[in-house]
C-alpha cells in the first residue's frame, strides 16, 4: 500500500511538474511575442526619429531663416511697390506654413519621447509583472495607435514640407527681382 501512495505522489508531482512547466513555457511564448511587437515598435520609432531629424527639415529651418530675411528686408526699408505684390502675399503665406511645419516638428520629438518612454517601460512589465498578458496587450496596442497616428501626421507633414520646400524655390527668384528691380525703394 505504501508504495502504490508513494507511486501516485510520484505520478502527482510529475503531472504537478509538467504542468508548472507547460504553463511557465506558455507564458515564456507569450511574454517573448510581446517583448519582439514591442521591440518592433521601438524600431519603427527609431526610423521616424531619424527622419524627423532629416535633411529636408534641415532645409526648412534654412528656408525659414532665408524668407523671414527677404521678408524683414521688403518691411523695415518701406519698399511699398513689393509689400503689396502677390508675389510677396504668397511669401509671407509660404513663411506661416514653414513655420508651422517646423513647429509640428518639434511637437514630435516630444511624442517620440514620451511614447519611448512607454515602450522600454512595456517592456520592463513583460519581463518582471504579474500583469495579465490581456492588459499588456492593451497597452502595447494603444502604443501602437500612437505611433501609427504620429507616422500618419508625419507623412502629412513631410508632404507640406515638399510642397513648401518647392514652392519657396519658385517664389525667391521672384521675390529677389522684385526687391532689386529700379523703383522699389520708396
Amino acid at each position: 500500500m505504501k508504495t502504490a501512495r508513494q507511486y501516485l505522489n510520484v505520478c502527482k508531482y510529475i503531472f504537478l511538474c509538467i504542468l508548472i512547466s507547460l504553463t511557465t513555457d506558455c507564458k515564456n511564448k507569450e511574454e517573448n511575442k510581446q517583448a519582439r511587437t514591442v521591440d518592433s515598435l521601438l524600431t519603427v520609432l527609431y526610423d521616424i526619429q531619424d527622419t524627423i531629424s532629416s535633411h529636408e527639415v534641415q532645409t526648412l529651418y534654412e528656408v525659414s531663416q532665408v524668407i523671414s530675411q527677404d521678408l524683414e528686408l521688403v518691411y523695415d526699408s518701406m519698399y511699398e511697390t513689393v509689400i503689396n505684390t502677390p508675389v510677396a502675399g504668397r511669401y509671407s503665406e509660404l513663411l506661416a506654413g514653414v513655420e508651422s511645419c517646423i513647429l509640428a516638428c518639434s511637437e514630435y520629438h516630444e511624442e517620440i519621447f514620451l511614447i519611448e518612454s512607454e515602450l522600454q517601460e512595456l517592456n520592463t512589465l513583460i519581463h518582471g509583472s504579474d500583469l495579465p498578458s490581456d492588459s499588456i496587450d492593451n497597452k502595447i496596442l494603444y502604443e501602437s495607435d500612437l505611433l501609427n497616428d504620429l507616422k500618419t501626421r508625419i507623412d502629412t507633414n513631410f508632404s507640406n514640407i515638399a510642397y513648401f520646400t518647392g514652392l519657396f524655390y519658385q517664389l525667391k527668384p521672384l521675390m529677389d527681382s522684385l526687391i532689386l528691380q529700379p523703383g522699389s525703394h520708396n
